[in-house]
């Protein structure tokens, strides 16, 4: 079973590893303000990710000579702009609700570019799987603030417990690929 069976090994891994970091900073954030019954969960899923991050990325080093998404530089530039335009929209939203007196959404906002920044990853790294971690992201981003605005859980708590949620399910998903795969993916098809 490949459930990621067009990506390389080196870079399965590392998405172990990049979205095991973004699970723990996603559970980290949920513990700015959450009920006192969600720290312990938060923080054993926050070192769960964390540690799958470091699975990831002692795998990917292990194998850097593999083949790679990114072997070229027009597919590096490309990731980069994707990136620094994901990064941009993330700073002028968190402007814009500052200077409206929404701040506490911010978490939102940010969960919502994050995922959208997916798609076009999906086709940099052949992995089709992630235009569902996208939907799934938005979602969360979407369904906290329609949920969120009567309830008297913080946006940051909601937000982080489901974005973590995300990232660990998307986490397992590549380290599941890796233990499972019929044969070493070391080259790009």
């Amino acid at each position: 079973m490949d459930l990621l069976s067009t990506a390389t090994d080196r870079d399965v891994a590392f998405t172990a590893a990049v979205l095991g970091v973004a699970g723990f900073a996603w559970f980290g954030w949920a513990q700015e303000a959450p009920p006192a019954s969600w720290r312990l969960p938060l923080g054993i899923a926050a070192g769960l990710c964390f540690a799958a991050a470091v699975v990831g990325g002692i795998l990917g080093v292990r194998w850097w000579d593999h083949a790679t998404a990114l072997a070229t530089q027009a597919d590096g530039i490309r990731f980069g702009v994707i990136v620094a335009v994901e990064v941009a929209l993330c700073a002028a939203g968190a402007m814009v609700l500052a200077r409206t007196g929404h701040e506490a959404w911010l978490s939102a906002w940010i969960c919502g570019v994050v995922g959208i920044h997916f798609v076009p990853l999906a086709r940099v790294f052949r992995d089709p799987g992630l235009v569902a971690l996208a939907v799934l992201l938005v979602v969360v981003a979407v369904g906290a603030w329609a949920w969120g605005r009567g309830s008297s859980l913080t946006p940051s708590a909601l937000v982080g417990a489901l974005a973590g949620s995300v990232f660990a399910l998307f986490v397992a998903r590549a380290l599941v690929t890796l233990a499972v795969g019929d044969e070493p993916r070391s080259t790009a098809p």
